[in-house]
Order: structure tokens, then sequence, then C-alpha cells
């Protein structure tokens, strides 16, 4: 563990897992949801999709739509719409590697048929979110929340 992200809080902290590398926080957010049979997925930002592809992280964005196979400047991204991503289609690890390691600001939502939520943080941390505590990960050391230390 490199140190304590100061971005969570403490009472948090003990769910929490210090994955190390973007690379491998995606490659097991990923790997959760394939086991999980989660597809197929949507990709929304936090926010509004008109606010990130001109104000925050464009270039992060562009190419996390170039994978899923979504043009950029697509009309129907100037409102909330989600993105489609279809199981198989899209090399899902490497999309979430991207945002982790691009979000400066706003935030990644991935929402399904599943209940749950899957919010990748601009702090570099995947957050799981459900009702059902099956669906939620068991990641090393039985947390459920992954965070990056190193880019």
């Amino acid at each position: 563990m490199a140190g304590p992200d100061a971005s969570i809080r403490a009472s948090l902290r003990l769910c929490c897992a210090d994955l190390r590398a973007a690379e491998a926080v995606a490659a097991a957010t990923a790997g959760h949801l394939a086991e999980l049979g989660a597809a197929p997925l949507y990709l929304v930002p936090h926010v509004h999709w008109e606010h990130e592809m001109l104000d925050h992280c464009p270039d992060v964005w562009r190419q996390v739509l170039q994978l899923a196979g979504q043009p950029s400047d697509d009309p129907g991204l100037t409102g909330g719409n989600a993105v489609e991503l279809v199981a198989g289609g899209i090399p899902l690890a490497a999309m979430i590697r991207l945002l982790l390691q691009g979000l400066q600001q706003a935030d990644a939502l991935l929402l399904g048929e599943l209940p749950l939520i899957v919010k990748i943080h601009h702090h570099r941390q995947v957050w799981f979110s459900s009702p059902d505590t099956a669906l939620l990960p068991v990641l090393p050391e039985g947390v459920r929340i992954a965070w990056a230390s190193n880019p």
C-alpha cells in the first residue's frame, strides 16, 4: 500500500484496497463485471456529456467513446444519454483504465440491468453500490472499494 487516500473518509478506509496501479483496478473491475454477466452495460458521465466534452478531459472521453464505437461528435451526446457497451465488443478494462487515469473533476457511471452501480471516480477509485451484496466484488483483503495510488 502506497499510503492512505486522503479523499476517502477515515471510517471507510477499512473497507478499501489500494491495488497500486490503474491497470490492476481496471482489470479487477472488468473481471468482476464479466463474472456477473453484467451485459449490456451503459456508460454515462456523472454530470453531462456536453460539459465533459467541452470542459473536462475531452481527449479522455473521446478515446473512451472511440473504444465504445461511439462517435464523439454524436448529437445525442449533448444530453444525458448513456452509451451502450455491447458485451465482447469493447475492451472494458482498457476503457476503465483510461477513465481512472484521465478523469480530473467529474466521474463516470457504469449501469446495467443488474441492480448495481459502478462509479469510476476522478480520484482513481472504483466504487460499487448495490442493494444485493452478492453483486458486490470481494477484492483482495475482502474490501468493496478499490483505488489506484499510481496512475
